[in-house]
């Protein structure tokens, strides 16, 4: 059975859900290492923070709805992945509020709650990437239109 080439604008998505789990795990690592000071955490948390927001964009403002209407605007189509990017915005707005969080009291505190939302991020985002690169990516590839395709990009 031959293999589904993705187009480049898919294939850029699948990079960056590797991206946001590999930062994930870095920020997991730095926090329970204890070596990195909360300037480090926080700036891991917000460059982290930027990949998640631009990729939350391009799928939920620009793959969804094109997938939506070459499948006839069904409403039910990603209602199980849309459901599940309700909770990856409520895991980018905890997100973002560590990354914020002005000079912790208690640093010590602080690295376990990066620490614990580094795992609990990944353990959710796991199986949610598997079924966008596994089932919503290759559909999209082949029934959205390649110039729509492209804004994606």
């Amino acid at each position: 059975m031959k293999q589904l080439e993705l187009p480049e604008p898919i294939r850029c998505m699948c990079t960056e859900h590797q991206m946001i789990l590999s930062r994930l795990e870095s920020l997991r690592s730095a926090a329970n290492a204890g070596a990195a000071d909360v300037a480090q955490l926080a700036h891991l948390a917000t460059e982290l923070l930027s990949i998640l927001n631009a990729h939350i964009y391009k799928e939920e403002n620009l793959l969804f709805p094109a997938v939506k209407t070459a499948l006839g605007n069904r409403e039910d189509a990603l209602d199980i992945l849309e459901a599940e990017h309700s909770q990856v915005t409520e895991l980018r707005d905890i997100l973002a509020s560590l990354a914020e969080e002005p000079r912790p009291e208690n640093v010590s505190d602080y690295r376990s709650r990066i620490a614990n939302f580094a795992s609990t991020a990944a353990e959710m985002m796991r199986p949610h990437i598997f079924k966008e690169d596994h089932v919503l990516y290759p559909l999209a590839a082949t029934i959205v239109p390649k110039e729509q395709l492209t804004r994606i990009d």
